[in-house]
């Protein structure tokens, strides 16, 4: 396995962060407040569970960058800069759960949003 180099990690969280900002910005003009997000760094969350034991994670349930709050919903979301989360694992993590709100968010490279709502049934 090839080292990656400092500079393209860079700018692959330079790319991060814009993405971020520019979901975040839309977000709150949306309505959303307030809009939490995880970082991701090199140190990782507990989740403990009764049926799979105890789990590191970077992600909430390794799959949400963050939860906003609207009207009275809680939504999970998760940012990508051009590509879309697998729908297969948001589908999963939904199923069975009463009243979950999420949302899938692509950043394209010009800076245009792109919004995929899900929602428990």
């Amino acid at each position: 396995m090839r080292k990656q180099r400092k500079d393209s990690k860079k700018s692959n969280r330079k790319t991060f962060e814009k993405s971020n900002k520019i979901a975040v910005k839309y977000l709150l003009s949306k309505g959303f407040d307030p809009i939490i997000l995880i970082t991701h760094c090199r140190h990782k969350d507990m989740m403990y569970t009764a049926y799979r034991g105890i789990l590191k994670e970077t992600d909430l349930f390794n799959l949400w960058d963050g939860v906003a709050v609207r009207k009275s919903f809680i939504y999970w979301f998760q940012i990508k800069s051009d590509a879309w989360p697998s729908e297969k694992k948001i589908h999963a993590w939904i199923k069975g759960k009463k009243d979950v709100k999420a949302m899938a968010i692509n950043v394209r490279k010009d800076g245009k949003l792109s919004i995929r709502d899900y929602e428990s049934l």
